[in-house]
């Protein structure tokens, strides 16, 4: 908005510039067709030094005039296409946002309907957990009194239909 406002009131100034000029240049060009019969040649033609003078530095300040104009004129063709391509981006992001934001919505009602069936498996894994470390608890309680009756690691493990390393195992822990 601030680029639109400052191009505005620099074609202003232009504009008001270029109609300054060419009442300038009109007079200019005005008085060089008036023949002055009264003053002397000399003084003839100083005074047409002096408006010959004059043409070339508005000659100059127009050329200038058209050098502002069309840096100005690019100035802006530049700053539209950057508006152009920051707007365009504005919008990818925006269609992206609504994605992500539709994709997090679906993907918390997928959420919220295996949380319940993420804690039934969770709780029977901790049954069964539980239910493994009884039976470790009694298989090994069951060795130790095979043990304190005699019976060889072999024996226990015919015994209890467990593997001798298995036993070995159990009662390295119950030490």
């Amino acid at each position: 908005m601030i680029i639109f406002a400052s191009i505005t009131i620099g074609m202003m100034i232009i504009g008001i510039s270029m109609s300054l000029i060419r009442k300038e240049v009109m007079k200019a060009s005005f008085f060089k067709h008036v023949k002055v019969n009264a003053l002397d040649t000399s003084d003839n033609r100083l005074v047409m030094e002096q408006i010959q003078k004059l043409e070339n530095i508005v000659d100059e300040m127009n050329q200038s005039f058209y050098d502002i104009t069309s840096d100005l004129e690019g100035k802006f063709s530049v700053h539209e296409k950057e508006i152009s391509l920051l707007e365009n981006q504005l919008e990818s992001l925006t269609n992206q946002f609504k994605t992500l934001n539709d994709t997090l919505y679906y993907q918390g009602k997928a959420i919220n309907r295996i949380k319940p069936e993420e804690e039934r498996v969770q709780n029977r894994l901790t049954d069964h957990k539980n239910n493994m470390t009884k039976t470790q608890e009694a298989l090994k309680e069951e060795v130790m009194k095979l043990k304190a009756l005699g019976y060889d690691d072999a024996q226990i493990a015919k015994s209890l239909k467990k593997g001798i390393t298995e036993i070995k195992m159990l009662m390295d822990l119950a030490k």
